[in-house]
């Protein structure tokens, strides 16, 4: 693609400031910037800013026609992301995805649902119903986890090894829920987590990059803490054998034309793959 004389909107990416500022000089597109922050890295590498709040569509929208953007770059974070569809949505520039790819992909509980239509392997699940009204049926079921449908990272997600903390956490995960909506699944210990990721480009799905992750002890914390990275995974080739093409039929189910996916999973002593997230954008610590 000639890219000389286009027009980008940053709506974030300071992470990637150095790269975008060295391929905008390479290929001779100009770079825009909107946020409220001028010192952030994106800001400054930017021809132009306008130190504005990127969630103020109605003034960026005219930024966007005023200076007939092209298309729109928000690195990492889910908030700009979001944003960008918006924009994309009100403006008509193209954004590498839409607001239904980029849902049923984020929403945990869609996802699985795409997962098991395809025979991929997901974390076993409760009926939340279930456990709020049979206490001592669900006893031996403990420990469980309950997590938002639609959070990210680790906010509102919970290892519960009785009721009252089930009960408790339960509350807390709806709370951290956008749509006040959360899941409950079996709590898997004892196996390797294992992330694939996936670069698209015009519906050609190629795996960029395989790792395993090792973490510290986490004490009966959800938080646990990377100690290590093993590239490439271990699992790499039973995922090519077995997952990998049965994924690539999920992804052009959902019309996915470009973009970056990283699938995490954890994986058994039996190689069996049970796959828990989907991050249709870039990683934030590029790993």
């Amino acid at each position: 693609m000639d890219l000389k004389n286009k027009k980008l909107l940053l709506l974030g990416g300071s992470a990637f400031a150095k790269d975008i500022k060295r391929y905008s000089n390479e290929k001779g597109f100009s770079l825009f910037s909107i946020g409220r922050n001028k010192n952030a890295e994106y800001m400054k590498i930017a021809d132009k800013s306008y130190n504005i709040d990127f969630m103020s569509f109605s003034e960026v929208a005219k930024i966007i026609d005023k200076n007939k953007i092209d298309g729109f770059f928000c690195g990492a974070a889910e908030e700009s992301i979001n944003a960008a569809i918006s924009l994309s949505e009100l403006s008509g520039v193209p954004f590498y995805t839409n607001r239904k790819q980029w849902d049923e992909l984020s929403d945990k509980e869609k996802f699985k649902k795409h997962l098991r239509k395809f025979g991929i392997g997901v974390i076993p699940e409760y009926n939340v119903k279930d456990f709020l009204a049979n206490e001592e049926y669900t006893k031996s079921l403990y420990p469980v986890l309950v997590k938002p449908v639609d959070g990210s990272g680790a906010k509102g997600i919970s290892i519960c090894y009785n009721y009252k903390q089930f009960y408790d956490n339960y509350h807390i995960a709806l709370e951290s829920s956008v749509t006040k909506r959360a899941m409950l699944e079996k709590y898997l210990v004892n196996m390797d987590d294992v992330f694939i990721r996936y670069h698209i480009q015009d519906f050609s799905y190629s795996i960029s990059s395989s790792f395993d992750k090792y973490t510290t002890s986490s004490n009966g914390s959800i938080l646990k803490y990377p100690i290590a990275y093993l590239h490439p995974s271990y699992h790499l080739k039973n995922y090519l054998n077995n997952v990998d093409l049965k994924m690539q039929e999920l992804f052009k189910s959902l019309r996915i034309k470009n973009g970056v996916i990283t699938l995490q999973a954890f994986v058994d002593q039996d190689s069996n793959f049970y796959f828990y997230e989907a991050g249709y954008r870039l990683g934030g610590s590029q790993s």
